[in-house]
């Protein structure tokens, strides 16, 4: 399988295209700098890399138009994600991969979001406390990509990852459990690798009946 990789350069990214390329799958990164990309991709023939804006349909479309699949690792870390400033990241970049999928004709979509960007009933308010103080601003933004993303079932196979908080540790190759449509997983640790959550991630696209669902992931 061909796949379009935005978040090349994040921790997640790379998890993801080391172990898919490990699966013999071949990788195109659209990035917008090479440097935090390990020597060990850039030298692997299945991985090549295009530079592109994550916010214009026009640059990513080209890019699009020979791949099997689009998916999406983006993070975004800075002083935006602050409870008083608005984050415009998420929503807008997941608008303009979709947008740029449509004309290139590409239905496969995997993304990642978080844990909780609504409330649950049966979520302890000590929990939506800490999520809307250090997190709001990913919510409000993750939370209108995921509903974006769901307008667009008719013409995009998507499917959404709600990850725990993420931590660093190498991947494992411990039974995930998800719960489609909700907002975190009861019972679950309230943390994953990055490395795992690349692993689910591709386990999704080979999933079919991951398609048209929004899932909270844990293990």
């Amino acid at each position: 399988m061909k796949i379009a990789l935005f978040g090349a350069t994040g921790a997640t990214g790379i998890h993801f295209a080391q172990q898919a390329l490990e699966q013999d799958h071949e990788i195109v990164a659209i990035i917008r700098s090479p440097q935090n990309i390990p020597e060990s991709l850039k030298t692997n023939l299945n991985f090549q890399t295009v530079h592109a804006s994550i916010f214009s349909p026009s640059d990513l479309a080209g890019h699009l138009k020979n791949v099997d699949a689009v998916v999406s690792c983006l993070g975004y870390r800075g002083s935006e994600a602050w409870p008083l400033r608005t984050m415009k990241f998420y929503y807008p970049s997941a608008k303009a991969i979709i947008q740029a999928m449509k004309e290139a004709k590409k239905r496969r979509f995997v993304a990642i979001t978080m844990w909780c960007t609504e409330p649950e009933p049966d979520q302890s308010l000590w929990s939506k406390f800490l999520f809307r103080l250090f997190l709001g601003r990913y919510q409000d933004d993750m939370r209108a990509m995921e509903k974006y993303v769901d307008t667009e079932r008719e013409h995009i196979d998507f499917t959404i990852v709600r990850p725990p908080f993420l931590n660093d540790l190498p991947p494992t190759d411990v039974d995930f459990t998800t719960c489609p449509g909700r907002m975190f997983v009861p019972g679950c640790l309230a943390y994953i690798s990055r490395a795992d959550v690349a692993r689910y991630m591709l386990c999704c696209l080979r999933d079919t009946t991951t398609i048209g669902q929004t899932i909270a992931l844990g293990m």
